[in-house]
């Protein structure tokens, strides 16, 4: 797993974002979020977006944050 700098923000974004994801999902989830945002700069927005797409291809529900 590549390493990423998450802000307190994003890190909160990425765990409540996460929470429908079953347990043995969650490494997959996580690599998938960092895969989404890695070459380029993000900012909380990008971060939502990335783990909402990573939820959605892994269970196949959208995140509702707002």
């Amino acid at each position: 797993m590549r390493l990423m700098a998450f802000n307190d923000e994003q890190l909160k974004l990425i765990s409540e974002i996460a929470q429908p994801v079953p347990w043995r999902q969650r490494s997959a989830y996580l690599d998938r979020v960092i895969e989404l945002l890695s070459g380029r700069q993000y900012g909380n927005r990008d971060v939502q977006q990335a783990a909402a797409k990573a939820q959605r291809e892994l269970i196949g529900i959208a995140a509702t944050t707002e």
